[in-house]
């Protein structure tokens, strides 16, 4: 195997921290900027960073949803 195939996880996740630092700045979403970016400059194919993203909103969605549900109805009856 290829040594330098470390370099695209690594790159990858230093990307991602700095996009989060920046997209809490600027007020935006990530996906906004991690999908372009991610899709113009990592090998990555374009339906796994969609794909990705879609997953991380609706973990994002579930987590913060339940948040939002009534303690009570949850409790066994």
């Amino acid at each position: 195997m290829n040594e330098s195939f470390w370099i695209w996880p690594l790159a990858l996740f230093a990307l991602t921290f700095v996009l989060g630092i920046v997209a809490v700045v600027a007020g935006i979403g990530g996906g906004v900027l991690f999908v372009p970016i991610v899709a113009s400059f990592f090998p990555f194919h374009l339906d796994f960073v969609r794909g990705a993203t879609k997953d991380e909103t609706r973990a994002g969605g579930a987590i913060h949803a339940g948040a939002d549900i009534d303690p009570s109805l949850l409790r066994p009856v």
